[in-house]
């Protein structure tokens, strides 16, 4: 509503500000309490394309929530453990598990045996399994080089009726 059509028609206006009111003046639910154990979210790096985790395999706790001072910003959380940083909610993700749980066998490294028949393994590979082949390898044709309209030059297939001696009345195309 303009400002023209509120000074015009006040009753209106009135009840668009009532309707509008409670949604622009609600206060926002906090999220998090002090003792919640989250996960904070990894910044992520436009070029690099490479997998990664969205949030953090470490566990941590929330120490202390900062209450919003203005309507423009939310609930704020320092977190035990990352000193001199203060996270919003969707930095953070909520955990039920205290600890972090992870595999040994991904975080113990690999001796010397275990590298060395990684190695064996690596070099009998290629003698078992073939190279694949395309069509034009296994039929042994001509490959023209790229830039022309086919890259493999087919034969040309003999017709079924050429084989056969052309009668001695019959005139030649």
């Amino acid at each position: 509503m303009s400002p023209h059509e509120a000074i015009e028609k006040p009753y209106k206006a009135l009840i668009n500000l009532e309707r509008y009111w409670e949604k622009m003046h609600q206060k926002e639910p906090e999220i998090f309490s002090i003792g919640d154990h989250v996960r904070v979210k990894h910044e992520g790096n436009v070029f690099k394309k490479a997998h990664r985790e969205n949030f953090s395999s470490n566990v941590y706790r929330i120490g202390k929530v900062i209450k919003p001072f203005d309507k423009l910003r939310s609930y704020r959380y320092v977190v035990e453990g990352i000193p001199d940083r203060i996270f919003n909610y969707n930095e953070l993700i909520k955990t039920e598990e205290p600890v972090t749980i992870k595999v040994a066998a991904a975080l113990q490294k690999r001796d010397r045996l275990q590298k060395q028949a990684a190695r064996e393994l690596e070099d009998l590979i290629p003698v078992r399994i073939q190279p694949a082949r395309t069509r034009a390898q296994q039929k042994k044709l001509k490959v023209r080089p790229k830039g022309t309209f086919s890259h493999i030059e087919i034969p040309r297939r003999k017709m079924p009726g050429a084989e056969r001696p052309i009668p001695a009345g019959m005139p030649r195309r």
